[in-house]
This record gives C-alpha cells, sequence and structure tokens, in this order.
C-alpha cells in the first residue's frame, strides 16, 4: 500500500528530526493552563508532517493535536490522517525519554493502519488492519496473563482529583504505573509488556494509532461498562490483553 509505506518512511524522518530536537532549547507555551503546554517542536513537527500528506495526498484531511477539536466531526467520514506529533509533551519538555510521534490512517471512521515511534528507544509499533501488528518488524501480540494480581497496570491521568480510581486498584495488582504517553501505553499492552491501560478524558489524537495496533495483537478496547468503542469514544476507555478486562470493570464500578 502506497500510504503505509510513505508513513512508515515519514515516521522515521520525523523521528530522527525530534531527536534533534530533544536536547535543543524549548519555548514553552499554555495551552489550556499551565498544565496543558506545548512547545516550537510541537509545530514544527506537526508543520512537517502536515505539508509532506499534503504534498503527497492533497485530497485527504488531516487531524492533528494542534488544529483543535472543533473539526473532527466533518472530517471523520473522510479519509482522515489523525497526527499527534509529541504525545508526551509533558516528559519531552523535561527530557524524559519517554513520548512518541503517532500518525494514523482512517478511511470511513474506520482504521486502515496506525504507527507509532519513540524515536529515543528507537521502537517503531506499527499495524495494518488485518495483518497484524509489529515492533520493529517483529509480530507482537498482547499478554495471556489472566489474573489481574499479576497485571501490571497503566494508568493515564494528570492530576491526583481521580486518586480515588488508583486506590482501588492498590494491592490488587502486581504494579500501578504512570508514564504519560498514551500512543506508547497502548502500544506496551499491545506488545504484552502491560496488561492494561486505564484512561479517562483523551483525545483521538493520543490513541488513533495505538487503538489498531493494540486490536492487531490481539488486545481488547472498551469503555468503563465493557462496552466496545471506537477512537472517537474517549472519555473513558480500558485497553488490555482482554483477559483481564472484565476484573478491572468490576473494580472500577465497586
Amino acid at each position: 500500500m502506497k500510504k503505509f509505506e510513505f508513513t512508515e518512511k515519514l515516521i522515521k524522518e520525523a523521528g530522527l528530526k525530534l531527536t534533534d530536537f530533544y536536547l535543543e532549547k524549548r519555548k514553552i507555551s499554555e495551552k489550556k493552563d499551565e498544565f496543558d503546554l506545548v512547545t516550537q517542536f510541537d509545530f514544527e513537527l506537526q508543520d512537517l508532517l502536515i505539508q509532506k500528506i499534503k504534498k503527497e495526498f492533497p485530497q485527504d484531511s488531516i487531524f492533528a493535536e494542534e488544529n483543535g477539536m472543533d473539526k473532527i466531526k466533518k472530517w471523520k467520514n473522510k479519509n482522515l490522517w489523525i497526527i499527534d506529533p509529541i504525545d508526551g509533551t509533558v516528559n519531552f519538555i523535561h527530557r524524559i525519554p519517554f513520548f512518541a510521534i503517532s500518525i494514523a490512517y482512517y478511511e470511513n471512521e474506520e482504521p486502515v493502519f496506525g504507527f507509532v515511534l519513540n524515536p529515543i528507544t528507537r521502537e517503531l509499533f506499527y499495524a495494518q488492519k488485518e495483518k497484524g501488528a509489529y515492533l520493529n518488524g517483529r509480530r507482537i501480540k498482547a499478554s495471556e496473563n489472566s489474573e489481574l494480581k499479576k497485571s501490571i497496570i497503566m494508568f493515564g491521568i494528570s492530576n491526583f482529583d481521580k486518586l480515588n480510581l488508583l486506590n482501588k486498584f492498590n494491592r490488587k495488582v502486581r504494579r500501578m504505573r504512570l508514564f504519560g504517553a498514551a500512543a506508547l501505553h497502548s502500544s506496551y499492552v499491545a506488545s504484552g509488556y502491560c496488561d492494561a491501560f486505564i484512561v479517562k478524558d483523551i483525545h483521538p489524537w493520543d490513541i488513533a494509532a495505538g487503538y489498531l495496533i493494540l486490536k492487531e495483537a490481539g488486545g481488547k478496547i472498551t469503555d468503563w461498562s465493557g462496552s466496545e468503542i471506537t477512537p472517537f469514544q474517549t472519555e473513558q476507555m480500558i485497553f488490555s490483553n482482554g483477559k483481564v478486562t472484565q476484573e478491572i470493570i468490576n473494580i472500577i464500578n465497586e
């Protein structure tokens, strides 16, 4: 597929550029508030990705993080690229090497392929619909673990007003982790590194690629009641290996 090969080349090019930015001085700006941050490199990398895609596929629509949420409704039914130039911007700002570039391509609201790249660790996760999920060319699968007490569970929360959620899982799982980059969280579940990722109030650009990567790795994505959902229903999400989902749901709804 031309678009798949184009995107693989593009995300590797963007990864090299982001690696060059890693040690450079950041110009940090606030978006909604002092906790929602963006750098000049978010915009610079996003502009690069958009320009390259538009040049090659001028008829396609592009939904990128810094474009704003207001346009997603009119774009959903088209050939749609969903981009997060830096997922985990706060980690990037503080030079914590856990952030990623995420690029996904959708047709009629269905994922066709997705890529997630951590340029520092050089982990490239990707998947095509009905063709499996891969990490650097190696096929990956979600874990076979079915015991929550033996599970590593990741959470996507940016502040501790959701501390009650963490308390519910205390001493019921092997470990809880908050790494701060949703695209990598979902990809880590797909790789079997962790068993689930629980998140609330996330955005489509954070998980559009990771959603397909986990699906193709045999995982499961639901809301907190257990209903299967799309990447555009992001209020409450559980990304899991599918084997610990029900136990997670039971604990959340205690």
